[in-house]
């Protein structure tokens, strides 16, 4: 009898032990159908189509009808290619930012929020400033749409460069690539100078940016008037901070001190603000020291990609108006 008792124990246990397994075995299977089964004549993106099915079903409200009879197919978004290694500092800030900002914009997915369909190609940031301090411009703009190139060829369908400096490129890539759309970090910054109201801005960057046209004349399509340092050695001194300092993740307060002075200076040539147009600049977290508003082009920048790529803007929603 005992024996008997002990037989039949096992053989629950065994029968349990096998469902278990079984329902687990189902429950993956239609996970993955739930994810891939749903695919019709629509390239696959994996969690980005689940997530891009869920945006269209919640869409249909509470009424509960088809989604089939009342809204097209879902967009799908589009891809991001962001060119780095200008600085890599710059470069870890975009990555991190275009997906905490993106993730804040979506619903969560079956299990956590997407990601962001980006594409990320990075350039030998020794050669772009050996190129830079030289004034070798032509071949910094070479060298930087070398890597546009990759990231064409990767999949990207608009282009983001995760430097100001950097848009020194962006006339060969129009000319290169007429048909990557660019979302510059010069019309981003305006946008957020004419909601503040203002014409007037002072602008610090790198020496090129502050020298050279490829920035101001973005900014002056929008109607705004850029006003740089009048010092050539100011100008030179502030390269040599981004450069030395603020490109290694170096900050000290003597530094901040100088790029506080640098502000004051322009407010005092009637600025009614000031663009920090270089990402490393941004990182001395000047605005508590000054009291004009600061225009932080990357921040500024990054928000935006994050925008289009969630669905939320569109690019031509940043470019100059054609009045």
């Amino acid at each position: 009898f005992y024996c008997y008792i002990i037989l039949l124990s096992v053989s629950l246990l065994l029968f349990f032990l096998c469902l278990i397994f079984f329902l687990d075995s189902c429950r993956d299977f239609f996970f993955f159908q739930a994810e891939d089964g749903i695919r019709d004549a629509q390239e696959s993106r994996g969690l980005g189509d689940v997530y891009k099915r869920q945006v269209s079903t919640q869409s249909t409200g509470a009424s509960g009808g088809s989604m089939a009879s009342t809204q097209p197919a879902s967009r799908r978004l589009p891809v991001v290619g962001v060119l780095t290694g200008i600085s890599p500092v710059s470069g870890a800030d975009y990555y991190m930012g275009i997906n905490k900002q993106f993730g804040e914009m979506v619903p969560k997915g079956r299990i956590m929020k997407p990601n962001p369909d980006m594409i990320m190609v990075s350039v030998d940031c020794d050669e772009y400033a050996h190129l830079l301090t030289n004034h070798q411009w032509d071949l910094v703009a070479e060298h930087l749409v070398a890597g546009v190139t990759k990231l064409v060829a990767a999949g990207a369908e608009f282009l983001c460069i995760a430097s100001n400096t950097g848009h020194i490129c962006a006339p060969l890539v129009q000319e290169r690539f007429p048909s990557l759309p660019i979302l510059h970090i010069a019309d981003c910054t305006a946008r957020a100078i004419k909601v503040a109201g203002l014409v007037t801005v002072g602008l610090l960057g790198t020496e090129p940016t502050m020298r050279e046209n490829y920035l101001k004349d973005q900014l002056v399509a929008h109607g705004i008037t850029p006003v740089v340092p009048d010092s050539d050695s100011d100008m030179k001194m502030i390269f040599e901070f981004i450069m030395h300092e603020l490109g290694h993740n170096v900050f000290k307060e003597q530094t901040r001190q100088f790029f506080v002075c640098q502000i004051e200076k322009l407010v005092e040539r009637g600025c009614g603000g000031v663009i920090l147009g270089c990402t490393e600049i941004e990182l001395l977290e000047l605005q508590p020291h000054v009291q004009v508003p600061l225009f932080r082009s990357a921040e500024l920048h990054i928000s935006a990609v994050a925008e289009v790529i969630a669905g939320q803007a569109e690019l031509r929603d940043f470019e100059p108006s054609q009045e």
